[in-house]
């Protein structure tokens, strides 16, 4: 049995997965940050920060803005269970 990865590395897997579908989502969707900040009522700065794992660590209430926008559920955007359903 192989031992889990540290929490830190957990975290940082985390934050590029999440940085990584929101830059999908939005590319998809044909959005600009500035755009995708409109929708959500954030700062350009929030969903610039949340595309760039190096930087701030992200809310909860910033995740499930983000999911709202596009209509999906939160786990899909945290490598969940049904992130592969996103249509």
């Amino acid at each position: 049995m192989t031992e889990p990865p540290s929490f830190s590395v957990f975290l940082w897997n985390e934050r590029v997965h999440l940085a990584n579908r929101v830059k999908q989502l939005r590319a998809e969707h044909g959005l600009s940050q500035a755009k995708l900040a409109e929708i959500t009522l954030l700062h350009s700065n929030t969903v610039n920060r949340l595309e760039n794992p190096d930087l701030a660590s992200v809310t909860l209430s910033t995740i499930a803005r983000i999911a709202w926008a596009f209509d999906i559920p939160i786990t899909s955007l945290l490598g969940g269970d049904d992130a592969d359903q996103v249509s």
